[in-house]
């Protein structure tokens, strides 16, 4: 992904500040300048708060889904959005065509697959590293695994 390997923190804050991103969407933490709308980074999330968690459902896994009844994120709906303008085409089509013929959209599901372990290695079951190794601090400074081409290209954007 870099010169060095990115380590699970810092995969884990990109992932975090797509969360939280879309969090404050859900709770309308939204201003708008310059005809633009953005993050008001100012107000702070408490996703512990039984208010702030109803309004988060649209995040949160259904209930036939829960373990134990948490209501944990769905790590599916983490969605990094990007879009990008093709100027080398826009270039060479001498503005004969539209602008937005040279936009790409694209939205990408941005958690690394956690279950790479168990499917790369048989006898990982019940190892610590395959089921915290993303999220647990112990593993922080490692390098990060089960993220993609696409993973890898919102996180360097």
């Amino acid at each position: 992904m870099d010169a060095t390997e990115i380590t699970n923190n810092e995969y884990r804050q990109f992932v975090d500040w797509v969360r939280d991103t879309i969090a404050h969407v859900l709770l309308g933490q939204v201003k708008t300048g310059e005809g633009q709308d953005y993050v008001d980074w100012k107000q702070k999330i408490n996703y512990g708060d039984p208010a702030t968690s109803e309004k988060l459902d649209a995040m949160i896994y259904r209930p036939e889904d829960r373990i134990w009844g948490r209501k944990d994120i769905d790590v599916r709906k983490l969605v990094y959005h990007w879009e990008k303008y093709d100027l080398k085409a826009a270039a060479m089509d001498k503005g004969k065509s539209p602008r937005s013929q040279f936009i790409e959209k694209r939205d990408i599901a941005i958690y690394p697959d956690t279950l790479c372990w168990i499917r790369d290695f048989s006898y990982s079951y019940n190892d610590p590293m395959a089921k915290m190794y993303f999220y647990h601090p112990a593993f922080d400074n490692y390098p990060v695994v089960g993220v993609n081409w696409n993973q890898a290209t919102a996180f360097c954007m």
